[in-house]
């Protein structure tokens, strides 16, 4: 298992202000194989300083779950802990079930054999300014009766700021978020590990901009609008 840790800086003289910030949001990517595999919000938080710890770790949990209705946040699911080489044989939407030996050691598989529609994804922990955040899902595909689906896990992080009230309105945990509603940041841990880098970025909340080390390249910039979708799959 490796560990991971990004600190986010925030413009001093904004964080002095006085004026409430708005609320920080993180999504994490997942390589799949389903076209129709969405965006969740991993985790969401207004309690962020000038600077701020995210922690997580490689490991990964797979959840089942019923059928998303219209645009409601996903709040009921059963998460289990799963590696990559390991399926999953569903016989219920309580996430009952049976684990088994997967011929693809890179791969998790989930195999729906609960006789009805479900959907499942993947999970993960994750901590924000020393707070833990519980087993949260950051992806989601439908699954059919009879189907199978397999993830790869990533460990690509986005985060973005909400620059309006009415923008945090829409935006709930567990909730799917197609496209950017400002600009972001997606960091990649895997290549900052593999170059022995620290993951630093800073945010400047008048201008809405991200900002990290000159010449980095496990960081690269989103805009306002883009597809998220493009960033999960891999």
């Amino acid at each position: 298992m490796s560990e991971y840790e990004l600190t986010v800086f925030v413009d001093a003289d904004i964080a002095d202000s006085g004026v409430k910030w708005s609320k920080l949001y993180g999504f994490k990517a997942a390589g799949d194989n389903h076209p129709q595999s969405k965006p969740l919000v991993w985790f969401d938080t207004g309690e962020y300083a000038t600077r701020t710890s995210i922690k997580w770790d490689t490991r990964c949990w797979v959840y089942v779950a019923k059928p998303r209705r219209d645009q409601e946040p996903l709040t009921s699911y059963s998460p289990r802990e799963l590696r990559c080489g390991e399926k999953f044989l569903v016989d219920s939407s309580k996430g009952s079930g049976e684990e088994q030996k997967y011929d693809d050691p890179t791969h998790i598989a989930v195999i729906n054999m609960a006789g009805k529609s479900l959907r499942t994804g993947l999970a993960g922990k994750v901590s924000v300014a020393g707070t833990p955040v519980e087993t949260a899902p950051y992806c989601e595909n439908p699954l059919a009766k009879g189907a199978m689906t397999t993830f790869k896990p990533v460990e690509k992080v986005i985060l973005f700021v909400a620059q309006s009230s009415s923008e945090e309105s829409k935006i709930k945990k567990g909730i799917v978020v197609e496209n950017a509603l400002s600009a972001g940041v997606v960091i990649d841990a895997a290549v900052a590990d593999r170059d022995d880098e620290e993951m630093k970025v800073h945010f400047n909340e008048k201008a809405g901009t991200w900002s990290w080390p000159e010449g980095a390249a496990w960081a690269r910039s989103i805009g306002q609008g883009d597809d998220l979708t493009n960033f999960i799959h891999f």
